[in-house]
């Protein structure tokens, strides 16, 4: 049996900022929660006692613009924010330079950013037309490998 024990519980300060629509957070390795508001269109971060220490980007499609962000990993050096309204994944280093963005597959499932990969649960299909569920994303060169084969049903075309 695993036993489970809280070890903080505290409220995001949203005084300056309340967040609008909250769909996924991540924690860095100084305990910083970022969170992607998809309501206001911009990320927010807090420190790990919940006060509000930055908010970046802007509604658009440009740099440091999101439509609705929705996802948000962190690595030692990069930060990936799915944005679901530009069906990008965008890509900036950790001072919230863009460094590249990548299209979706389909759409923002879950995914983690390992050191230049992006591993999505993704529904993939290659140009052989094998299926695959999850894939590997290379940031570097944009190439795309499933991870698990579908199987072929027998009703399947």
């Amino acid at each position: 049996m695993v036993s489970l024990k809280l070890l903080k519980s505290f409220n995001l300060d949203q005084s300056s900022s309340p967040i609008g629509r909250l769909y996924d957070f991540s924690v860095d390795e100084n305990g910083h929660i970022y969170i992607p508001d998809s309501a206001l269109a911009h990320i927010k971060i807090y420190n790990s006692n919940g006060k509000l220490l930055q908010i970046f980007g802007q509604k658009g499609a440009g740099p440091g613009e999101f439509i609705d962000p929705t996802g948000i990993a962190i690595s030692l050096d990069k930060i990936v924010i799915a944005d679901i309204g530009q069906l990008k994944y965008i890509i900036f280093n950790r001072n919230f330079k863009e460094l590249k963005r990548i299209f979706y597959l389909m759409s923002g499932h879950d995914f983690i950013i390992k050191d230049k990969f992006i591993i999505a649960n993704e529904y993939y299909q290659d140009n052989d037309g094998k299926k695959y569920k999850g894939v590997l994303i290379n940031i570097e060169d944009n190439s795309v490998k499933g991870l698990i084969q579908l199987k072929k049903r027998q009703n399947d075309p």
